[in-house]
């Protein structure tokens, strides 16, 4: 994935789930069809319930995301296939 290696051109750590140490849940722009019944995925759900627990969390697409990191200084990665 291309934003992860950008973040971690910028120092910083990927996971796969959400929990209280995480800064940033990144959600793709795509989606699924599950968001026209206002259903959520699971990892939206959970750093929905840590934000209101107190957690600074943000939840941003994925293009933002990958803006921001250009805008400080990461390149997009060139595939090698």
């Amino acid at each position: 994935n291309h934003a992860w290696a950008m973040i971690e051109q910028l120092g910083g750590q990927v996971v796969n789930s959400p929990s209280r140490k995480v800064n940033f849940l990144v959600v793709g722009d795509l989606g699924t069809d599950m968001w026209q019944y206002s259903r959520y995925g699971r990892k939206i759900e959970a750093t929905v319930e840590y934000k209101r627990a107190g957690t600074p969390v943000q939840i941003v697409r994925e293009q933002d995301f990958v803006k921001a990191l250009q805008d400080n200084g990461a390149e997009m990665p060139v595939d090698l296939d």
